[in-house]
């Protein structure tokens, strides 16, 4: 038996088999927290209200109940978070992920209780959340729980919650990925376990300026890249009403393409462009190259310089 050619086969097999995992830590882009506010009301009138105060500077999951009023609150806090995940690509397959966030307060006085993350749905991703997207969300729950006795506030990365199905598959491949952080009583409309007292909070605080919360995602490509955009030009000078030419050489093969010729006129589509210039000025010319793997961006290397007679009809 030819026991050299059987282990190459085997060998072989193995590595066609082999598909090499990437992974992603993208820290979040916008992050605060919403909280509604009331006066010494009950729970579900929080829980239910459609606006709220939006606070930038810290991410609160948490509650804060009212003074002389019994079972009575004044504010309903839910953080959240808003992640640039394109670099993933739309032919990503994530196998896994977490969110991972470190402590920095950690308040018990109305009881225990846990948090986990669920859909933030703003208005407009990509900014600051507005008073109006405090209700943006959905009750689907994205990672486990994690319990408040067990949250660490040592300023370390050590709060770590691991997506399941549905979270995995909230995550937006080619744009941004946003979560709300909330304890278990706000997603449930369950309060087991909350003790009123009065003034007193049940909160976790990440300190933002200090600490921004991290996706860690691990993905395969699907075989293929986002493109590497680049190109050259014929030249950087010229005099109205000459052209320039630009020859797209991005690798990774790209199947889109978009020029920004950089002095206003419309984005041209094609794979390479002869364009003729009719304005005086210095133009930076701008390539956009995309697949299905994602886009990439380049300038050119250096501006073209345009002299002459403008040429407006």
């Amino acid at each position: 038996m030819n026991y050299r050619l059987i282990f190459c086969l085997l060998l072989l097999v193995a590595m066609v088999g082999v598909v090499s995992a990437d992974t992603l830590i993208v820290y979040s882009g916008y992050s605060g927290y919403i909280y509604a506010l009331g006066s010494r009301v009950p729970f579900s009138t929080l829980r239910d209200a459609t606006t709220g105060t939006v606070y930038t500077d810290e991410i609160d999951a948490g509650l804060l109940a009212g003074t002389i009023t019994a079972n009575s609150y004044n504010r309903l806090y839910r953080g959240y978070m808003e992640f640039n995940t394109s670099l993933l690509g739309s032919g990503a397959t994530i196998s896994s992920a977490y969110y991972s966030t470190p402590g920095d307060v950690l308040w018990l006085d109305l009881g225990s209780f846990d948090v986990a993350l669920t859909a933030f749905n703003p208005a407009t991703v990509g900014v600051d959340a507005v008073s109006g997207d405090y209700d943006g969300f959905s009750d689907t729950v994205f990672t486990d729980y994690l319990s408040s006795t067990g949250l660490s506030t040592s300023g370390a990365y050590n709060n770590n919650f691991t997506f399941n199905t549905d979270g995995k598959n909230s995550i937006n491949k080619t744009g941004w990925s946003t979560y709300y952080i909330r304890t278990k009583w706000d997603i449930t409309t369950n309060t087991t376990g909350l003790t009123w007292s009065g003034g007193k909070y049940s909160a976790f605080r990440t300190y933002i300026p200090s600490h921004k919360p991290l996706l860690q995602i691990t993905y395969t490509t699907g075989g293929g890249s986002a493109p590497v955009a680049a190109f050259t030009c014929t030249k950087n000078f010229l005099r109205i009403p000459n052209s320039v030419t630009c020859t797209d050489s991005s690798t990774n093969t790209p199947t889109s393409w978009s020029w920004d010729m950089g002095d206003g006129s419309a984005a041209k589509t094609t794979q390479n462009v002869t364009y003729p210039y009719m304005k005086r000025g210095i133009w930076g010319i701008t390539l956009n190259a995309t697949n299905a793997q994602g886009s990439n961006v380049t300038p050119s290397a250096s501006n073209v310089r345009v002299v002459g007679y403008e040429n407006n009809g």
